[in-house]
């Protein structure tokens, strides 16, 4: 009911919305890339769109809960000094307001699987059978043992098993066969198998499916999500060995790039996860340096050197010097650390149209500043919200589009609650650039040359 809600709201208000002008055509991309055969592109499509496959479900029992808990304790344990360095500090799970979901098989012959698009990740991961506890999704369960070319890694295999990285572990427990545990920063937490299988993912550009010989994956018998996905598991997208891009390698150039539509006119249109060379025009993108290493703690995420945000290009909020941010697909909206987020949350107040009315005390999740914009205003809020823009530290500005600075929550009889869609990151030292900044945003990850280009673009491709 509350996805029905957000989504009629989202129409309502996108009714009144200038459209915004843009530089790049996901379409003709894809349409050009066909014809040269220079990538393929699957769709990614929101989770609370119409069309979507994966919908609310329930939580698991709380019996179910209890049953895993002492076994990520056991993990924690037995495998760091340091609890906090597995956790994930970034992604979280069930996000349903803010994920965005693709489609692969895996297997001899295939076997269909529903994946959340996650930058934030390094191992792609699936529910398998026998799942001794796992969160409900919309999927058949992905069954090994019908699959002619699936197998386990084992101990012995130094490449895969000794992997570690903040989120995620490899290690042997007992017997021969490697596990993997996967933590999240909500709570939630999945573990199993690390397995090999093939990969078969169908393109939206054309052409024949592209297979991917002895993919490292996740094989997940436990699947605590705090607030079920409804998804399968998670796409690993980010710079570790184990992530897709970097198993696909240099069949597409170490690059890949997403393009997601925005919510409130697009909201049931499909977006694309691009991999290969887009070959967009030199003019109409700018590209800033990415790191993909910076400490032990936060390795093999996509490290952007942000100075701050600026409103209305001339005041500059400044984040605090050497300040860790991140770009992550997985994440629903931008946190940023205090105090940082509080000096962003005046400037906007400041700077805000007098439409916009202060509700003093309310919230929406955690987003904690919200405001009432009467129904007769609408029509000029977007005209009149105060523009913001990511500032880099080599001089890249990208300005934020304005359907991604305001989350509209409720629709009353007289105004529209709205609230400020910037997260309050507290004390956590990992700032996020989340994907409802990223909207109507043509975002290329460009690994072997370190950096991270962005367009506007016109995302929708059906």
């Amino acid at each position: 009911m509350m996805i029905l809600l957000l989504l009629l709201l989202l129409c309502w208000i996108s009714d009144a919305s200038p459209v915004a002008t843009v530089s790049i055509d996901a379409k003709l991309v894809l349409r050009d890339s066909a014809a040269r055969g220079g990538g393929i592109g699957f769709k990614a499509i929101h989770v609370a769109a119409p069309q979507s496959r994966v919908k609310a479900n329930p939580s698991p029992s709380s019996a179910a809960q209890k049953s895993l808990f002492p076994y990520s304790a056991h993990i924690f344990q037995q495998h760091t000094k340091n609890p906090a360095a597995l956790r994930s500090s970034t992604t979280t799970l069930g996000r349903k307001f803010g994920e965005y979901y693709t489609s692969i098989k895996l297997g001899s012959p295939g076997q269909e699987a529903i994946l959340i698009v996650d930058t934030g990740s390094e191992l792609t991961w699936l529910q398998c059978l026998p799942c001794k506890v796992c969160a409900p999704s919309v999927d058949t369960i992905y069954d090994a043992a019908r699959s002619a070319s699936y197998r386990p890694v084992t101990c012995n295999n130094s490449q895969l098993c000794s992997n570690s990285s903040q989120g995620t572990y490899a290690y042997c427990a007992r017997g021969s066969q490697c596990q993997f545990a996967a933590f999240y920063g909500d709570g939630s937490f999945s573990y199993g198998s690390l397995s090999t299988d093939t990969l078969i993912m169908e393109t939206v550009v054309g052409g024949k499916p592209v297979t991917v010989q002895d993919f490292a994956f996740g094989c997940a018998q436990g699947d605590l999500e705090l607030v079920p996905t409804g998804a399968s598991g998670i796409l690993g997208l980010n710079a570790g060995k184990m992530a897709l891009p970097m198993q696909l390698g240099q069949r597409f150039g170490w690059k890949f790039s997403h393009c997601f539509p925005d919510r409130s006119s697009h909201l049931n249109s499909t977006g694309v996860v691009f991999f290969g060379n887009a070959e967009l025009p030199h003019e109409q993108v700018q590209y800033t340096s990415v790191a993909l290493t910076n400490s032990e703690l936060q390795r093999k995420f996509y490290h952007v050197a942000l100075k701050g945000v600026s409103i209305n290009s001339h005041e500059l909020v400044f984040l605090p010097r050497g300040s860790v941010v991140i770009l992550d697909s997985g994440s629903s909206f931008s946190s940023f650390v205090r105090p940082f987020h509080s000096q962003l949350r005046e400037a906007f107040l400041k700077h805000r149209p007098p439409s916009l009315k202060h509700l003093e005390g309310d919230s929406f999740g955690d987003l904690g500043t919200c405001f009432k914009v009467s129904n007769d205003d609408i029509d000029e809020l977007h005209r009149t919200l105060p523009s913001l823009s990511l500032v880099f530290e080599d001089g890249v500005t990208i300005g934020i589009p304005s359907i991604g600075v305001l989350l509209p929550v409720a629709r009353f009889q007289n105004h529209v609650k709205m609230c400020f869609a910037f997260e309050d990151g507290g004390p956590n030292p990992v700032n996020v650039i989340g994907n409802y900044q990223q909207q109507n945003l043509w975002v290329e990850y460009d690994i072997q040359r370190s950096r991270v280009g962005f367009a506007r673009a016109s995302c929708v491709i059906d």
